[in-house]
């Protein structure tokens, strides 16, 4: 039992950074090495959530979040009832974009790895974070659409790492394909900046809904992760924030940054549950945004 702590609060420390840093070497081998990015890519995609599960699934942060066969089963209702565009936002999806970076030749073509990875961070988060922020806050005919189409994700109780794939197909359409692609073609990133941008959303992707107690410290105020986009998912609406997908800096500059050490919100999902379809009725939650 003792070991078994210790084993969890060391992981608890060190577990993101390695991650995170270890991925990215990964990415920085390919690119030196003259590897792959489409397989590197796929290799790191599938590790990091096979192993992240298990990991869950042992250490589990809080046993009411845990995946059950109930919530399993709502899952593969997405995963399965939207493969399509399931495989083609998370695998097809970065395989275009490594596409268009190689067709394009914008401004940033020839910028330095670094700050042209840096740069697309930045310009894709201003885009994703303003669009997600519109889709809780927005009021009108507007902001009630954008809001019911990313009410998908919200509707379960628990987070954890393959409730990632919940979410309404527009949604993830207008994040993945039309911001991203975006971002990535018409500035002219190179495939070099894409691979560790695709890297980057991988491991923050994952971990963002990671079961476990993972403590950042000051990587927090640089990458959204675990400890941060679980209040996103609070019920509570004063303290769900965290807009951002990779990093807080937009939080942090337009004011809607949260961060509480070494705490967790009380419940998650919406805050009156009555008011939407379960997330386990598929059909139903996909035509929400079509409904007065």
């Amino acid at each position: 039992m003792l070991q078994r702590t210790i084993l969890r609060d060391v992981l608890s420390l060190t577990l993101y950074p390695i991650y995170l840093f270890g991925f990215l070497g990964l990415g920085t081998a390919a690119i030196i090495l003259g590897w792959s990015y489409e397989t590197t890519y796929g290799a790191t995609a599938i590790c990091i959530m096979a192993s992240l599960a298990g990991l869950e699934a042992v250490f589990p942060l809080d046993k009411r979040w845990s995946m059950t066969w109930t919530s399993f089963k709502r899952d593969l209702k997405y995963i399965i009832s939207g493969l399509a565009l399931t495989v083609a936002v998370r695998f097809v999806g970065p395989y275009i974009a490594f596409y268009l970076a190689g067709e394009s030749s914008g401004p940033m073509r020839d910028w330095p790895l670094l700050p042209a990875v840096l740069a697309l961070l930045l310009g894709y988060e201003f885009f994703q974070y303003w669009y997600h922020r519109l889709s809780h806050e927005l009021g009108g005919p507007i902001g009630r659409f954008l809001w019911r189409v990313h009410a998908a994700h919200h509707l379960p109780d628990r987070v954890y790492i393959l409730m990632h794939a919940v979410g309404h197909p527009l949604n993830f359409m207008v994040v993945r394909w039309v911001i991203y692609a975006g971002v990535v073609y018409l500035p002219g990133f190179s495939p070099e900046v894409v691979l560790l941008m695709n890297i980057i959303m991988g491991v923050n992707g994952a971990f963002s809904h990671f079961n476990m107690d993972i403590r950042a410290g000051w990587l927090n105020y640089l990458f959204i992760g675990t400890e941060l986009h679980r209040y996103h998912h609070s019920a509570d609406f004063s303290e769900a924030r965290n807009y951002g997908a990779i990093t807080p800096f937009w939080d942090m500059t337009f004011g809607t940054f949260i961060y509480k050490p070494s705490e967790s919100p009380s419940r998650l999902g919406v805050d009156k549950p009555e008011n939407y379809p379960r997330s386990e009725e598929f059909w139903k939650v996909v035509f929400l945004p079509f409904k007065s």
